[in-house]
């Protein structure tokens, strides 16, 4: 029921060659249907939103593009002052943090999410496309501890060490927890690490013929990644 008066399916059909158009003022297409069909996996960290488009005339003129969310709630509104011309890519407008938005992106909130775009003053606007953009942030990887799960005849107030990577090769900070007393208890921290092998001394692992709980978290600023909870004994 929202389309642009001229050739509204050339917005939608996949082409930057071939242009909707309209030069009425506060008109809208509304595009539905995005042909996102897969999600690569990871943490949505971004989600972004761009058109192709110029306008024939000589007068400063301009498109809105408004996503919409759920297919009801509307986002905040983007403005693309169109070349004179020759039709060219705005840049992209970054929608995740929008009004309405989802506070944690799915990729259902990404394969729903549709898109207006408003014809502004003054002379006739061209669009041939919108296109979305999704980051992903792929969350820490977590290895390799020392003392290994189960380890036993370990000594008291031993010195553990993990290995942390990031897919992304964002900094990392890395928080060690252990429940020696009843609950998890952060014990230490490594800040703004790269890729590699990180350690910290359990002090609190102060007595003989006990089994011990530790594990860490890793964020990346992004998303986190906890450990599996491993355990060591000291003593024999």
């Amino acid at each position: 029921g929202e389309e642009w008066s001229s050739n509204p399916e050339y917005m939608v059909d996949g082409s930057v060659d071939r242009f909707a158009s309209s030069s009425t003022n506060s008109d809208v297409a509304l595009c539905t249907g995005n042909s996102l069909s897969s999600a690569p996996g990871g943490l949505i960290s971004k989600v972004e939103i761009r058109a192709h488009g110029y306008t024939s005339g000589m007068l400063s003129t301009s498109v809105v593009l408004r996503p919409v969310f759920g297919g009801t709630s509307d986002g905040d509104t983007h403005c693309f002052y169109l070349p004179m011309g020759e039709g060219e890519w705005s840049c992209w407008y970054d929608i995740t943090g929008d009004t309405n938005a989802p506070s944690s992106w799915s990729w259902s909130d990404v394969s729903d999410l549709d898109c207006d775009v408003v014809k502004q003053p003054a002379d006739t606007a061209y669009v041939s496309q919108v296109e979305v953009r999704v980051t992903y942030n792929h969350l820490s990887g977590i290895g390799t501890p020392v003392p290994f799960d189960g380890c036993v005849n370990v000594s008291i107030s031993p010195a553990l060490s993990i290995n942390v990577s990031d897919a992304d090769g964002d900094s990392m900070n890395i928080t060690w927890y252990s429940n020696s007393s009843g609950s998890w208890v952060s014990f230490g921290t490594n800040n703004s690490v790269g890729n590699g092998t990180y350690h910290q001394t359990m002090f609190n692992a102060s007595v003989n013929g006990c089994w011990w709980y530790w594990k860490v978290n890793v964020s990346d600023g992004s998303g986190y990644t906890e450990s599996e909870v491993y355990r060591f004994y000291t003593g024999v």
